[in-house]
């Protein structure tokens, strides 16, 4: 999700609402289909703070995203 004009701070708040709704939400279980519970790990960063280029703000939050399954997972973490 790119977010223009959002703080770092917002953007955790709307990452953890995100997080949060699917982690609440039951998926599947219509026409016999099994009931799957979905969680999600997050990484957000920011322009220019964390990169000036695409390349660089995309490194930037995939770094943030694998600290967030490295810790556990389900968890909102920003560089």
């Amino acid at each position: 999700v790119i977010l223009p004009q959002t703080s770092t701070s917002d953007a955790v708040v709307i990452g953890q609402r995100i997080r949060e709704r699917v982690d609440s939400t039951t998926f599947g279980g219509y026409g016999g289909a099994p009931k799957l519970h979905v969680t999600v790990s997050v990484g957000v960063t920011s322009y220019p703070d964390n990169g000036l280029t695409t390349d660089e703000l995309m490194s930037a939050v995939d770094s943030a995203l694998y600290r967030a399954k490295g810790a556990g997972k389900n968890q909102v973490i920003s560089v």
